[in-house]
Formats: C-alpha cells, structure tokens, sequence
C-alpha cells in the first residue's frame, strides 16, 4: 500500500529534469494583462483556461431556466447522460424517501455521484432510500436563489475529491460576489388539474472596505396531485393502457439472441403442440399481469378448506349464504398520491472580510427545511402474515367472532381498511451547513484554504398506520366506554364486545382505535476539517507546471431510530425495522500535478490515498491519469484513466433487522413440510467489501472558429467522446439472481452459497426465516458515448441564436453477462435539442428532452424445461419464449417566453410538456411511465417576475 502511494508520487516528479530546463527560459511580459485564474471542477489547480483536462459541463442559473423546468432536480435529471432511474417527488405513495429529488449520472445508483457545495461536501439526505439501504443527495435542500452555476465532472473523480465520485461530481456554486437587491415571484399550475406551485425569492449583497456578504432566501409551496386526478393513472388495472393485443407479444429466440420462432415451432409440432396455442395459452394469463389491482379488497376474503370466500358488498351480519368464492380487487389508484405536497424554505449567507493584501477568512452558512406531505392507499391486512396479541404471536380470526361463519379459527385471509381511508405521511426535513475558513496567496502565484465544515440533515417521518396486535383485539371484541369509544378487556363477557366485521363497514370508533401515529427520525452528520495548496512550482517551454494537494479529515455519523411499534413488527401491512447506528472517519491525502509538455499536450497526474476506519477495508492509493492534446487552435483531444472504489453506504453496513414475508407453497426438502409463506431478514452487512471501479473516457472536440472556411462555421463546437467503466464486487442480494426455492434446494444439497441462507429451527428443523442479505456478487461493464453540437449565429436585425444538441448513447451496460441496456431503467438514447432567441429586451427558448423507448422483458422461460417437465422430451436448451411489450419513445416539449423592458423587470412565460403528451405506458407502473426514468408529469405553465434594484 505504501509502496503503491511512492509509485504514484515518484512518477509525477518524474519530469522534476526536464522542467528545469525551461526555467532560465522562462519569462513574463511586464505588459500583459493578469487574468484572474481559478478552479474548474475536475482540479484542484487555479487555471487561467477554461478548456480543461477533464470533461465538464457547465451551466449558469440562466442556463438552467432555459430548459423550462423549475426546479435544480428536474434541471439536472434532464440531462443525457443522467441515464438511470432517478428518485423524484412524483415516487410519493409508499416510497422509502417521499418527496424527495435526486440524479443518477450514468445510471450506476444515486449514491454513485458525490454532489459538492462550493467545492466541498454536504450532508446527504438522512433517511436511507431506493432499495431502503441508498444514502444519496437531495436536491430539494440547495437554496435555489442562490445558486450561480453548477459543473458537472462526467468522468471518476476519485483521486481528486473521494471514493463515492465514481460516476462523476456535481458542483453546485452558490453566489459569492454580488452586490445589489433581486427579488423574483414565480407562480405555475398545471392543465389537467389544480395544484399550484408557489416561489418567492430574495437575494441582497453589500459590500465595506473590507467586508462582503451575500444573503439568500427562498421559499416556495407545491400542492398534491392525486392518482385520480389523471386519466393514465387512476386505475390500477393496466391492460387496457397497455393495450396487450398491440404492445405486448412473444419472441422465441436462442442464446445468441436469434429469432427461432420457425424452429420452436418446428420442434412442438413433433410434440403435438401447436406454437400458436402455446403462445395464447400464456398471454391469457399474461392479460392478468398487468392488471396491478390488489387483493386485499373490500370486503375482505377469508380462506376455508383452501378456498377464499368473500361477500360481494359490506355485510352486516354474514352467514354462509351471503358468501361467495373469490375475492375482490382493490383499485388503490383512487386513493393514491401521484405527487407529493411540498414545501420548501431556505436561507443562505456568505460573510468575507479581508485581515490583509494575503489573508482572508470566510463563512458559509445556509439551512433548509423540506416538508412533505404523501398519501397512499388505505391499509392493507394480511392475517398470515401479521402479529398477534404478542409479537411472538401470529393473527387469526377467532371462531367466536360473530362476523365469522365458518365455525373455526381462520389463519389466511386479506382485507382493505377502507374506513380507515388514504394513509398519510408527513417528512420533514432539515438541513443546516457551515464552513468557516481562511484562504489566501502567498509567493509567486501560491494559493492555500483551509476550513471547518458541519453538515448534517434529520428526517423525521410522522405516519398513520393501523396497529397489529389492536387489530387482534378487535377481532377477538372490545368494550365500549359512555362516550362510544373502545377498548380492550379480555376479561369481558362476549355478549359485551364489540368486534371487527371482515366483511362489513366498520365504524369511525373502530379507526380510532386501530390507528396512531408513528413517528421516526434519522440523523446524518458530517464533520470535516481540509486544507488545500495549490501553485506551480516551475516553468516549462510549454507552460507553466501546476501543482495541488492537501488533506482532508472528516467523520460521518448515521443513525436511525425506529418506533417500538417498527422494532415489534406490530404495523399492520408494514415490515419489521429497528433502529441502528453507524459512523466511519476517513483521512484522505492528495496531489495533483498539470504538466504542460508541449504547447499543444498537457497531462494531469492525481492520486489519492484513504484511510478508511471500517474493519476489512484496505487504505490504498486512487491514481488518476488525463490528457489533453490540442494540435491546433480548432480540435482538442483528452482521455483519462482512473481507479475509484466506493465505500458501502453505512445503511449497507449497520442497518438492524428488517423482516417482511414472501408467500409461496413449497414442499421444505429436509422436513418434507409445506410451507406457505415465510419470512425474510435482511440487514447490514459489516462484512461488505467497497465496490471497485476503473473508468475510461476518450473524446474529441471540434471548434472551427474563423480560422477554417473562411469563418462560415465561426460558433460551431462538436465533440464526440467515449467512456467506459468497469465494475467489481458491485452489492447484490442473491434472490436478484435465484429464486427461494433455490435457497431451499440449495442449502439442502449442501452448496455452499446458499449453507447459511436458511435458518432452522435447532430442536424441531422447522423453517424460521431465509437470510437474504447484500452482498460483494456482481460485476458489470458500462460503456456508451457523449454527442455535443452547438451553434452560435448572430445577426444584425434578428438577433443571436443558439441552438445546442446533447446525446448520449449507452451502448452496453452488462451486469453478470446480462446487458440491461435497452431495458425498462436503461435506455439506450437520451437526448436535449435547446434553441434560443435573443435580441433586445426579448429572449426566447424551446427544450426539447428526449427518451428512447425500450423493448422491456416481462416474463420468460426456458421452453425445454416446460417441454420436458410436461411431455417428457424436449426442445434445444437454449430456447427462451420470452413476453415482451414496447415503451414507446417520448418528446418533451417546453417552450418559454422573456421580457425585460418594463418597470425594469424580467417577465418569464412558460409551459412544460407543451402538448400534454402522457408518459409512455409502462404496464409495471401505476404512475403511468416509469417514474424516475421518463417524465410523467402533465402539461405545467408558469410565470415568473424578477427585479433587481
């Protein structure tokens, strides 16, 4: 480890000969003009360029009004090559982190992208989301007056800011030097249905002698939009949107991917199967698949002698003659939120004084509080797999229970708690930041930081939920007080209870007794103390050679404290959680080195060297290596290599149990029992290894200017870049690759993958639950390619325009040999068209966002396991009849509209999704598109006014 760590310094001194050469020839022009230099993300060196090493994106805060979208996530989550599935606050029914919004730059995980704060980390949101284990970045807590730009670093950046910068940096820069008054009001709502956004912003500067400081508030309100409100998204049942006869068919190819509908038909017929029949024999029951109704229905079901039986309206005293067989499905859409109710406030400050020509300090201070509101569907009720009286207990509807006319103790029945209505969610969500530091030059060009930096956010979820064991209570008949309410005595007379109807209404005194409140909180902090130099320390015949490095410490506490209700398991129609506590402390040391080796080459050396306080991790060297080759004054060339690792997210390491229950039948191979549910752990795994990554980016750019043909392309830029990232030990459950009845099968035989997945009982061997936790399993290969085009024209009568093209192309996204690229969170194409307008006190834009569609496997099989398991013969091995529907592509179109030559205001017209388009169909969603990955979200218009004074 130490060795590698000298390997990586001596090879950047290595040059140490040959810069000294240029020193003595080095001189200044005493005439020429100083440029300001300063940090691009991507470096840590001061530059005087703008064309750096790296590839970058940058975008002002007027950059990001001109896509249309209102908010930073939106902004960001546009972008090409933010190519996965996102969290945003459309995700509002049962999600892990409701209301909030994050990216997912390349598709590898939000957690995989490190967003900094001008240039230094913050909190990320607290409460662990995606898969419930996912620490990522919520956007929603940047206050938005006060941003000035934000870079966006598209290639590793390991070895220059730390190990989670795998697929790239978001640097959000707030405001620094202003001086003035702005004020903005904006206003919008949307075509199809009222639910109004709200933003007021203020921004003041001022300035002494020796004292600067910005100040910058926001706050803004987003109402609810419901499940019902939209015609794609009030109904659960899925077929009919899908249209299952136009979009959802059957391919039969082998395992090249070849199309051998001809020969698999070949091969039945000599079986007596007609290929037509096999296909329509399937898609019946493929009609059923995407019907995403619940069965836990009102009236609810019970289960006698195998079979379900319920009531097809509310009974009030049932018998066996008002029962009949089935069940009824629950269309939870009409209770469901779409998108969550939001309300955003932030403060920020930035305080400079200056103590000399070289010394001056700062202070960064901002708080933000999200507060969120979501709603889903009314409980649901499993009897099987809910507690009873005791946690170690397990539900039943009791044979004395009045509402029950089957005479004996049922064990498997569902219901809809309908009387109960929507279950609500409250968050909150705050987020308080400081940076107190000093920074200054000394030297020749030297210049050095160093800072002290608290972060933290908490999240406190305050939800309704039904409770278990009461439900127990009223099952088996509570007391009624004076007052109507109700109560528990299990010494009461029968004759005096009153008990819950399975099948019938069920008063408001029945909810309220059912029902609490449930509140949670979790906590994450960061402490960091950093100091950073930068300067050049010789000169080239090409160029002056830059250097950088310092150090950071800093420490991250996470901790999630859980209800006594989560730790028993005792919400109904939730799983088991406890809470848990986890921290790490990290010491990292860097250098950075930009050589100019010619005039037209320069080379950027990084490495960085992490301590990492978790038990099993290896302290190691990052290195980082990136060219940039610029023959002449219209085409650049640049590459890099770097090696990234990522720490597991502390959720991943420390989470306490979390149980829930998966139903199958299944005969136990050991015990020969059936088993028809059972239950499943998952937790943190302190045994977790970090996830290993080398990145590749090569790429091209073309900026003819007004050297080549005779200026006509003067204002043309193109670049063409590839990037490539290979992945190890990447986290994964098994059951992402097996079933549970591989768990069963497997541990019985003996494999050793699955010895210690099965959990038995050590006096009776009875099942007790699988282990299914997160483990180092995958490895994936990632590569595709970057489009830019743009073209500025200006005009003497018309104006200026610009017109701006993004794509990028995912060519390959391999997890275990299994490329998902083209599938339903991947999509192969991403892309932006922007033209702007300006001329005068008018400006003018339209923001095209496109989405590739995507063929999308729902359901397949191995035709030969069928055939032989059915008919005793098969056919080839490789068979698979596979069926699949299409995501259509999808345009989004917002168009805007600026005026600034009244009352010294800006007034800004505009509408998202101008035509109103739905989202593309997708059968697995009930939001109507695949939320987080296309856009779902109706026709919105607002108006916005800005004045400075």
């Amino acid at each position: 480890m130490l060795a590698k760590w000298v390997v990586c310094l001596t090879s950047m001194t290595l040059v140490s000969p040959l810069v000294s050469i240029g020193q003595e020839q080095a001189s200044e022009d005493a005439d020429a003009e100083e440029l300001e230099s300063f940090v691009m993300t991507g470096s840590r060196i001061r530059r005087l360029d703008v064309e750096t090493v790296n590839p970058v994106i940058s975008m002002t805060a007027a950059d990001i009004q001109q896509t249309g979208f209102t908010t930073i996530g939106e902004a960001l989550r546009s972008l090409p090559f933010n190519s996965g599935q996102s969290l945003v606050p459309n995700d509002a029914g049962t999600s892990f982190t409701p209301g909030i919004s994050t990216a997912n730059l390349r598709g590898l995980g939000n957690n995989n992208t490190l967003v900094l704060i001008n240039g230094r980390r913050t909190a990320p949101y607290a409460a662990p989301g995606f898969d419930g284990l996912q620490t990522m970045f919520d956007f929603n807590s940047i206050p938005e007056s006060a941003i000035d730009s934000i870079e966006i670093l598209k290639d590793g950046a390991s070895a220059i800011y730390g190990s989670d910068a795998v697929s790239g940096v978001i640097n959000i820069n707030l405001k620094k030097d202003y001086q003035g008054f702005t004020t903005s009001m904006e206003v919008g709502n949307y075509f199809d249905v009222d639910a109004y956004t709200r933003q007021v912003d203020l921004v003041v500067g001022t300035s002494s002698a020796k004292t600067s400081m910005i100040t910058a508030i926001s706050a803004s309100w987003e109402d609810a939009i419901y499940a019902k409100d939209l015609d794609y998204t009030r109904d659960a049942d899925r077929t009919m949107t899908q249209a299952l006869d136009a979009k959802a068919r059957w391919k039969h190819v082998d395992g090249d991917g070849k199309n051998v509908a001809s020969q698999l038909d070949a091969a039945l017929k000599t079986l007596e199967i007609d290929l037509a029949y096999w296909e329509n024999d399937f898609l019946e029951a493929a009609n059923t698949w995407f019907d995403l109704r619940s069965s836990r229905g009102f009236p609810g079901y019970l289960n006698y002698n195998g079979r379900n039986y319920t009531a097809n309206g509310p009974v009030g005293d049932p018998t066996m003659d008002d029962l009949v067989p089935g069940t009824n499905l629950f269309n939870y859409q009409l209770e469901s939120g779409f998108k969550s109710e939001v309300k955003k406030y932030s403060i920020y400050n930035r305080t400079v004084h200056t103590f000399s020509d070289f010394v001056e300090g700062f202070i960064e201070a901002s708080y933000s509080r999200v507060e969120s509101k979501s709603e889903s569907a009314s409980t649901p009720i499993d009897i099987e797999d809910s507690k009873g009286l005791t946690e170690g207990d397990a539900m039943y509807m009791p044979a004395s229970n009045p509402y029950n006319p089957f005479g004996e103790d049922i064990y498997y029945g569902r219901y809809r708690f309908v009387e109960m209505g929507p279950r609500v969610t409250e968050v909150q969500s705050d987020s308080p930041r400081i940076v107190a530091g000093l920074e200054g030059e000394f030297g020749d060009g030297w210049n050095w930081d160093t800072a002290f930096l608290y972060a933290s956010n908490r999240v406190a979820d305050n939800s309704l939920v039904a409770i278990d064991y009461k439900m127990q209570q009223a099952l088996l008949g509570l007391g009624v007080n004076s007052d109507g309410t109700l109560f528990w005595d299990p010494n009461l007379p029968a004759d005096q209870r009153r008990y819950f109807n399975w099948f019938g209404y069920d008063g408001r005194e029945m909810v309220d007794f059912l029902t609490a409140w449930n509140p949670t909180h979790a906590d994450y902090r960061l402490t960091q103390v950093d100091a950073h130099l930068s300067g050049s320390i010789f000169e080239l015949p090409a160029g002056t050679v830059g250097v950088a490095g310092g150090l950071e410490a800093r420490k991250e506490n996470l901790e999630n404290v859980k209800s006594e209700l989560n730790a028993t398991g005792m919400v109904l129609g939730g799983s088991t959680g406890t809470g848990f506590k986890g921290d790490r402390d990290i010491l990292s040391l860097y250098v950075e080195m930009d050589i100019p080796i010619f005039k037209s080459l320069e080379v950027q050396l990084a490495g960085r060297y992490e301590d990492y306080s978790d038990d099993g991790f290896e302290s190691d060297v990052r290195p980082k290596i990136a060219l940039k080759y610029k023959p002449t004054s219209w085409l650049l060339l640049r590459g890099s290599y770097s090696e990234s690792f990522k720490a597991p997210d502390l959720a991943y390491l420390y989470t306490a149990s979390s149980n829930s229950f998966s139903s199958f039948q299944f005969v136990d191979p050991v015990t020969m029992t059936e088993i028809d549910q059972i239950q499943i752990v998952t937790s943190g795994n302190p045994e977790l290894e970090p996830e290993l990554t080398d990145s590749y980016y090569g790429g091209i750019a073309f900026e003819p200017g007004d050297k080549l043909f005779n200026g006509w392309l003067d204002g043309l830029t193109i670049s063409v870049d590839y990037f490539e990232l290979e992945q190890k030990n990447l986290l994964a459950q098994l059951s992402d690759f097996y079933g549970y009845s591989d768990f069963f099968t497997g541990a019985a035989a003996g494999d050793p993958l699955f010895a210690d997945k099965v959990v038995r009982s050590p006096s009776t061997n009875e099942v007790l639950y699988i282990k299914d936790l997160y483990e180092n399993l995958s490895d994936s290969e990632y590569n595709g390619w970057d489009f830019e085009v743009s073209y500025t024209w200006k005009t003497e009568n018309f104006g200026e325009y610009i017109a701006e093209l993004d794509l990028t192309y995912l060519e390959e996204y391999s997890i275990d040999g299994d490329n998902v690229a083209g599938s339903r969170l991947f999509p192969r194409l991403r892309g932006n068209f922007m033209l702007q307008w300006r001329k005068g006190d008018w400006s003018a834009s339209v923001f095209v966002n496109y989405i590739r569609g995507r063929e999308v496997t729902y359901w397949d099989t191995n035709v030969s396991y069928y055939t032989e398991a059915y008919f005793g013969e098969g056919v080839p091995d490789d068979y698979v009849s596979a069926l699949v529907y299409d995501v259509d592509d999808q345009y989004v179109v917002n168009p805007r509209l600026s005026y600034s030559g009244l009352w010294g205001s800006t007034f800004t017209l505009g509408v998202n999704n101008v035509f109103n388009s739905e989202p593309p169909a997708d059968p697995q969603e009930t939001s109507g598109g695949t939320v987080g990955v296309n856009y779902v979200e109706p026709a919105f218009w607002y108006l916005k006014w800005e004045k400075t004074f």
